[in-house]
């Protein structure tokens, strides 16, 4: 049984307009990583020969209000 992965590297040609914390399923044919994962950080690069490229890391953990509230 392999150990789910919580996250992941992706390196696209598409993609550039989705926003931080979007929800996106990924389809590679593997179970530990087939799912909804959220956009945690994203990096476009262009280059004179190469034309643009997007770099997007997402993580699988669920979301916790926590993450969101701060005490008073």
């Amino acid at each position: 049984m392999e150990q789910e992965v919580d996250e992941i590297s992706v390196q696209s040609n598409k993609g550039y307009y989705l926003g931080l914390e979007s929800l996106v399923y990924i389809s590679v044919g593997r179970d530990v990583i087939d799912g909804v994962h959220r956009l945690v950080s994203k990096t476009i690069t262009f280059g004179n020969n190469k034309g643009f490229s997007c770099k997007m890391n997402f993580n699988k953990r669920p979301i916790k209000v926590s993450d969101y509230l701060t005490p008073q």
